[in-house]
């Protein structure tokens, strides 16, 4: 039984000594009593915040037919129409099995949780510091010196970027899927 989740020591200067909140979280994905585990079907077609889904339980054969079914009606149609959008699997099997099935599909549209989650800080990170892969090794030190030498305004900037990025990234995806 996984009982707590910490940084990876190799990391841990360039991470603050701490974890991410989402992988601090990992362990509901095995342990929540709400997760699923088994497939489910909409049987509400209307759809809306005020709407019950209706879900129902279905066997994985039906969901397995389902989902060939609608993806193979989607290539026939315009295969850029599928969207894939994946999660934290990203760093448990690679990016390169999603890149390969929708090359392969004939889909441009790849979005996983960092397209959602942290695109507005490497668009920060850019601006910043020139590339979205910097993470600052600051001690406190040299913490307190920089925030003494930048500008309050340069600081709202910065947050400013920061909060626009998550709303546009937010709404151009809502757009895209709805």
């Amino acid at each position: 039984m996984v009982r707590t989740i910490h940084p990876d020591e190799a990391r841990a200067d360039s991470c603050n000594h701490v974890i991410c909140p989402k992988g601090a979280d990992v362990m509901n994905n095995t342990y929540d009593p709400y997760r699923l585990k088994k497939p489910k079907k909409r049987t509400n077609s209307t759809k809306g915040a005020n709407e019950d889904p209706k879900w129902i339980e279905i066997s994985w054969d039906e969901a397995f037919e389902t989902i060939a079914s609608r993806l193979n009606k989607i290539k026939s149609d315009d295969p850029r129409k599928l969207i894939w959008q994946h999660g934290r699997g990203k760093y448990l099997i690679q990016e390169q099995y999603a890149v390969a099935f929708t090359r392969a599909f004939g889909t441009p549209n790849m979005v996983h949780r960092t397209t959602l989650c942290e695109a507005a800080r490497h668009v920060a990170d850019d601006m910043a510091f020139g590339s979205d892969g910097i993470i600052p090794d600051l001690s406190l030190p040299e913490a307190i010196i920089l925030r003494k030498v930048l500008k309050p305004r340069l600081i709202a900037l910065f947050f400013a970027i920061v909060a626009t990025g998550i709303l546009l990234v937010g709404y151009v995806f809502n757009l895209v899927v709805a």
